[in-house]
């Protein structure tokens, strides 16, 4: 986890630029950084699937009302398309077996 603030500030500390404890200091902010990285990679495939969910209702709540479903005209639904079609296994525009 911590390799690439090691790699950056072991140079600097052994050149004696900074001490042990800013070195520590900078080696826990890299880790708390990096741990907040890790949650929002881990929870992507919820968020995904909530703006997947939130697209149907959207849609849904369209066709109950009788208004025609636009993505194009609504920016957050085309968004979401976007953002629901590049995190689909295979990557935008592949298309899978069952397609």
């Amino acid at each position: 986890d911590n390799v690439f603030s090691l790699l950056i500030l072991v140079p600097t500390f052994a050149v004696g630029a900074i001490t042990f404890g800013f070195f520590q200091q900078v080696a826990s902010a890299f880790s708390q950084v990096s741990s907040s990285f890790q949650y929002l990679v881990n929870s992507w495939g919820t968020i995904v699937e909530l703006l997947s969910i939130h697209k149907r209702l959207k849609q849904f709540e369209l066709s109950i009302e009788g208004v025609p479903y636009s993505p194009e005209a609504d920016d957050d639904m085309a968004d979401m398309d976007t953002i629901i079609d590049a995190a689909e296994p295979g990557g935008p525009g592949v298309k899978g077996p069952a397609e």
